[in-house]
């Protein structure tokens, strides 16, 4: 698969340690998808006074929770239907330092992005806790439960374990109020087999 596609070899992006990193997401994921509760309170939480955050949308059906996964990011890329090429040229006009592809083998990916390496640093994450098999991607954000250290799986990035857990969850704000086991008021007795 990566070798149908031209690896970029050099980046333009800026080398200063006074300007904001500029941290790209790519994802077709945006709406109310499993992906969109785990990104959503990282995006919301970005420091943006140092960093800069696109997000590289291949959103099929755009809804409620897209627009509101929009107002968390600096700039909001629509990529759905459009070419490699054009995308891989938009986040290198955007000087993208880091780029977090948050898909993987999943629909809608934009793995054929990502296999041109169009950021110096790319990162795999969330929506498929496996590798890519591609080359291109440097690391993947996971855990010690989910890739124990003394696990014999191959991959093609390097693992970056997180502390805790390599989610983080951001429940949907319309979920209504919890209320006693149906059991604990019912006062039906349980049946042991």
């Amino acid at each position: 698969f990566e070798s149908l596609y031209t690896r970029i070899t050099e980046h333009k992006v800026l080398r200063d340690k006074n300007k904001k990193l500029k941290i790209g997401y790519i994802s077709p994921d945006f709406y109310v998808h499993s992906v969109s509760y785990f990104i959503e309170s990282i995006l919301k939480n970005h420091d943006h006074s140092q960093f800069h955050v696109v997000c590289y949308s291949n959103v099929v059906m755009p809804d409620q929770k897209t627009e509101r996964l929009k107002s968390y990011s600096d700039e909001w890329i629509e990529i759905y239907d459009s070419a490699t090429e054009d995308v891989v040229k938009m986040i290198q006009d955007h000087q993208i330092d880091i780029l977090v592809e948050l898909a993987g083998h999943t629909a809608n990916n934009r793995l054929d992005v990502v296999a041109c390496k169009p950021a110096p640093v790319q990162i795999s994450w969330i929506g498929y806790p496996n590798t890519t098999g591609l080359t291109t991607v440097d690391y993947r954000f996971t855990d010690a439960v989910v890739d124990p250290p003394e696990t014999n799986q191959k991959y093609t990035e390097e693992l970056i374990r997180l502390p805790k857990v390599f989610l983080n969850y951001t429940p949907a704000s319309n979920v209504g109020d919890t209320v006693p086991l149906p059991v604990l008021y019912n006062k039906l007795s349980l049946i042991h087999i």
